[in-house]
């Protein structure tokens, strides 16, 4: 368990397993056995939100019901986190939900939610900040909540203590010159921050983002929200409060992370010019357009359909996920995902000595192979 919890199983991770996929929560665990190996089993730290999804489905068989009424029940309602919930369906149901949003053509637009259900303990929760106020008191008070022990003070220092390195990078760098030691915890990332011990994670789904900061030995802490995918905001907010908090010096955090998104923008239009240079010009596809057409599988992502409509194919992996595709150079189509939001992606057909579309590669997934004779 504490190898799911700390980032250190060496599978590798794919995301898409759950965000695109068509799978409820057991389905994405029973899939999870198909991961490649990334790395030697407890080599390093590696990111990977199955393996918290897999612990929270540990803890909801241990205790003899399910992960979501486990901390509604020893979580949320001693709390009083009466607008924290798991359940997709509870949220659409209520009013006074914060919209969506991400980039969109080139502006900010509202966006519908999706329903990730499936995640589960790597971060299906749907809070507010009173609400998360209120998990914050709980680790600043020892695992005390107004005089009610709802964890133990050992329980609370494991959850805080470093486990696994987390190897500097030069962003962080950067950002943090005074850090010595950045780690992950039980759930939590740690570093030494100004001669104190800093314990936050960030978190975001569905275009939204979520950071929460805890300074333990001077019982500070703080929760940002933004209902904006792509933001950093909630990183800046969330180091100016600490920072006033600890009264240390001003420093425009804001203005910084801007400029790291303005960079990384800068560096996505660069690899779209890089993509564009890349193309042939003149080719043609090999096959007739419903020579592709068909259905193709992967152990791990399922089944993608290909099929030709209006004179152009069309890959079907889920109801959110139909993208049309566009010839781009030999047998590489690039994919316009039709979902406002998704982006592009690109997909490639192989063929067989027959001259016959035997697999394809998407983007993000890996290869999937042809698994029936329509249109042979």
């Amino acid at each position: 368990m504490r190898d799911l919890v700390t980032h250190r199983s060496g599978i590798s991770r794919s995301d898409n397993l759950w965000i695109d996929g068509p799978f409820d929560r057991s389905e994405v665990l029973r899939r999870a056995r198909y991961l490649s190996v990334a790395s030697g089993f407890r080599a390093g730290y590696g990111y990977h939100n199955v393996m918290y999804t897999t612990a929270g489905e540990v803890v909801g068989a241990v205790a003899g019901t399910s992960w979501d009424d486990f901390i509604e029940q020893r979580l949320f309602r001693p709390l009083g986190m009466t607008r924290s919930t798991t359940r997709a369906a509870v949220v659409e149901s209520r009013e006074n939900v914060a919209a969506s949003h991400t980039w969109v053509d080139d502006e900010v637009r509202p966006v519908t939610r999706r329903n990730y259900d499936n995640l589960g303990g790597a971060g299906a929760v749907f809070s507010s900040v009173r609400d998360m106020a209120q998990w914050i008191r709980l680790h600043l008070d020892g695992g005390e909540y107004q005089g009610t022990r709802l964890l133990s003070e050992e329980t609370l220092r494991e959850l805080h203590a470093p486990q696994v390195v987390i190897p500097a990078d030069t962003t962080g760098e950067r950002m943090f010159p005074e850090t010595n030691l950045r780690a992950y915890a039980l759930g939590w990332i740690v570093q030494d921050y100004h001669g104190r011990k800093l314990v936050h994670h960030s978190g975001s789904l569905n275009w939204t983002r979520t950071h929460v900061m805890l300074v333990p030995e001077e019982r500070v802490g703080v929760v940002v929200i933004a209902n904006l995918g792509s933001s950093t905001l909630q990183q800046a907010v969330a180091f100016r409060v600490i920072d006033a908090l600890l009264g240390l010096p001003a420093r425009d955090w804001s203005a910084e992370y801007l400029e790291l998104a303005e960079r990384g923008e800068g560096r996505s239009d660069a690899r779209e010019q890089e993509i564009e240079k890349s193309r042939v010009a003149g080719t043609q596809p090999s096959l007739a357009l419903e020579k592709y057409a068909g259905t193709y599988t992967s152990e791990l992502y399922g089944d993608v359909r290909v099929r030709v409509e209006n004179g152009r194919l069309v890959l079907d992996y889920a109801p959110d996920y139909v993208a049309d595709l566009r010839h781009w150079h030999h047998d590489t189509f690039r994919a316009q995902w039709r979902r406002p939001g998704f982006g592009r992606s690109f997909v490639t057909f192989s063929l067989d000595r027959d001259a016959e579309a035997e697999r394809l590669e998407l983007d993000g997934f890996g290869e999937f192979e042809r698994a029936d004779e329509e249109g042979r």
